[in-house]
């Protein structure tokens, strides 16, 4: 019973190791990206609507595969996708440029 405790404690432990490492590494991308396209990275820029379309793709995507492992990822990104576009604008708008561009997908 002890030895199931110890793997149990181990296993918490690994879990939040991964969770803080992955946090970590997000945030010094983001802090990179901001530094190189700073306008374009913050909440209304490009950048920034970019970043929120991919890791909620990504999200979705490990979601369905980990509820439904016979579909692939992709459906689960391309219904984030079709869910972004549609549900609400917001989050979305770019005031700010990236790289030159507007990047007008999002709908009105």
């Amino acid at each position: 019973m002890l030895r199931l405790e110890r793997e149990r404690g181990a296993w918490a432990r690994s879990v939040a190791l991964v969770l803080v490492y992955r946090g970590a590494s997000l945030g010094l991308w983001w802090f990179f990206a901001w530094l190189l396209f700073y306008e374009a990275m913050e909440p209304r820029g490009t950048g920034f609507a970019l970043a929120l379309l991919y890791l909620s793709a990504s999200l979705c995507g490990a979601l369905l595969k980990a509820a439904l492992p016979r579909l692939p990822p992709l459906l689960g990104m391309l219904v984030a996708g079709i869910l972004l576009k549609n549900v609400s604008t917001t989050p979305l708008q770019a005031d700010h440029l990236l790289l030159g561009e507007p990047f007008d997908w999002c709908s009105p």
